[in-house]
C-alpha cells in the first residue's frame, strides 16, 4: 500500500510504476567489443572448463580474441601490400629489360593498387 490508500501499480514481471520498458544492452555493447560476451560465456559454461565461470571472464577472452582477431587482419593486409609492390617493382624491372610494352602498364596498374590500398 502506498500512502493515498490504494494498491502500488506493478508493471511487467513485478515493475513498480507503468513507465516504459528499457531496451535491453548486450555486454558486448557494455564492454565495447565486436565478438559475443553471452555466446562465449554460453561454451565456457557448457564446455565444463570449471565448476564456475565469474562474469569477467567472458567479457576479457572477448577482448583477447577479438585482439589476436585484429592482429591477424593488420598482418594480412601488409602482408598483401607490400606483396602488391614487391610484384610492382619485380614487373617494372623486367619490363625494363625486355622492353615489353603491355607488361609495363600492367605492372604500374599492379603499383597504383598497391598505393591505394592504403589510401595515399
Amino acid at each position: 500500500m502506498d500512502s493515498t490508500g490504494g494498491k502500488a501499480k506493478k508493471g511487467a514481471a513485478g515493475r513498480k510504476g507503468g513507465g516504459p520498458k528499457k531496451k535491453p544492452v548486450s555486454r558486448s555493447v557494455k564492454a565495447g567489443l565486436q565478438f559475443p560476451v553471452g555466446r562465449i560465456g554460453r561454451y565456457l559454461k557448457k564446455g565444463r572448463y570449471a565448476q564456475r565461470v565469474g562474469t569477467g571472464a567472458p567479457v576479457y577472452l572477448a577482448a583477447v580474441l577479438e585482439y589476436l582477431a585484429a592482429e591477424v587482419y593488420i598482418t594480412s593486409f601488409c602482408f598483401a601490400y607490400f606483396w602488391v609492390l614487391l610484384f610492382g617493382i619485380l614487373s617494372l624491372i623486367y619490363c625494363r629489360i625486355f622492353g615489353l610494352l603491355f607488361a609495363g602498364i600492367w605492372s604500374l596498374f599492379f603499383w597504383f593498387l598497391g598505393f591505394s590500398l592504403l589510401g595515399l
